[in-house]
Order: C-alpha cells, then structure tokens, then sequence
C-alpha cells in the first residue's frame, strides 16, 4: 500500500572536490595539471576511485596513479581532514554549504557533478502538520536555496556545463600566469 505524502525539494545532490584554502595554495585546484603533481585524495572505503574521473578529465589516468590515495570509513573524518589541509575530498553540498560559507573548505575545481537526485523532506499527507514542522521544512529549502546562490552553485548542469566549466578553469588558470 502506499501512502500519499508532501514533500519539500530541500536540495539537489551536487558533489565537489573540496579542500582547505591552505592545500589550494600550495597544491592549486585540480585543473591546474601542472601544479597537481602527486595530489593527495581523500577517498571513502566504499566508493569506487573511478568518482573522480568527471573532475581531473583527460588527465585522470595520469594523476590517479601518481597520487596518493588515503582511505577512510568516516565521511566526517575526511572533511576533517580536508579542512586541514591533508588532501582533496569529495563534498556534497548539501553537507559542506557551511563549511565553504566560512572559508573552512574551498572548492578544488570549478567543475561539480550533478547526481540528478534531490534530497527531500516528506511528511505523511494524512496527518495533521504542526505549524513549527512546516516552518522548519520552508526554512531549510530557503537556506539551501541562499547557499546555491551564494556558493555559485548551478543545478541540471549536463557535460558541455562540465566543458563549459573547464575552459573557465584554464582561462583563470591563463589570466594567473
């Protein structure tokens, strides 16, 4: 049987490579072939290396097995250690909005993966919602929606966004020089 239910869209699954400010400077971002030698990732036990083609592109082969790999079982242990400076993790932005809000973590890459899922809130449609629920869930798609915007974050980006987005990345890369 299934139930009718509400939902609110909170937001949607976008992962970027992040780290602390400290790395970036001396590592550069993951576009940056030619400072990224034998970069330190950040990686779950659980998940695949291969997650990390659609942010290092053409160069992925190379710089996988140049770099090195440290893993750990604890998501929360590796934006610790990503804050610190020890390496490049995998954020989500729904978990890191914070983090990068207050400069703890920065972005690695101008390129993002949007996973085409979203995360939501659901309530059963036959129970009564209290007002402060409600409240909660509008003020949660509100700050999700405040961090996209503040974070630059777009959503629905296809490949030629993930194009689009590399050539940003060398022509800042270009301007630097």
């Amino acid at each position: 049987m299934i139930h009718a239910t509400r939902s609110w869209d909170v937001a949607p699954e976008i992962i970027v490579p992040v780290c602390g400010p400290q790395y970036l400077e001396r590592h550069g971002c993951l576009e940056d072939a030619s400072r990224l030698a034998q970069p330190t990732f950040l990686h779950l036990t659980d998940h695949q290396k291969d997650q990390w083609k659609p942010f290092l592109g053409a160069s992925y082969p190379e710089i996988s097995s140049g770099g090195t790999s440290n893993q750990f079982s604890d998501y929360a242990v590796i934006l610790q250690a990503a804050s610190q400076g020890k390496g490049v993790g995998l954020g989500w932005i729904s978990v890191i909005a914070n983090a990068l809000r207050q400069g703890v973590l920065t972005r690695a890459s101008v390129v993002q993966v949007d996973t085409g899922r979203i995360h939501r809130l659901i309530t059963p449609r036959n129970r009564v919602l209290p007002s402060p629920t409600r409240k909660i869930c509008e003020w949660l798609q509100s700050r999700m929606a405040t961090d996209s915007d503040l974070l630059e974050i777009r959503t629905g980006a296809s490949m030629q966004g993930r194009a689009h987005d590399r050539g940003i990345a060398q022509t800042l890369l270009a301007s630097k020089e």
